[in-house]
């Protein structure tokens, strides 16, 4: 979910093997992160994709509230969950491309 230069990613609770997740660990340590996120259609001409760039972080406090409010406007599903954690990612760079 993008929220001005912000993408924020929930960790629901949904069983894990464990709490504490390698990506969380991963990101830790590395927090410069790269994700790619697409729309595929049999029109071409509609197909898109978009790399962010971005330093990531756990929300905390005010932000995370905030986070997961936004979460559950966007995706529904959310309300019947437990959100254990939000990922923030400050975004430094959007490259894309569009078949159209």
């Amino acid at each position: 979910m993008l929220a001005g230069d912000v993408v924020y990613s929930a960790v629901d609770e949904k069983p894990k093997s464990s709490p504490d997740l390698a990506r969380l660990q991963d990101m830790a340590v590395h927090p410069d992160v790269t994700f790619v996120v697409d729309h595929y259609t049999e029109d071409w001409d509609a197909v898109w994709w978009a790399r962010v760039r971005g330093t990531a972080r756990m929300a905390g406090g005010d932000e995370e509230t905030t986070a997961v409010a936004l979460l559950r406007e966007k995706y529904p599903q959310y309300e019947s969950h437990q959100l254990a954690r939000v990922v923030a990612v400050d975004v430094t760079e959007i490259r894309g491309w569009s078949g159209s």
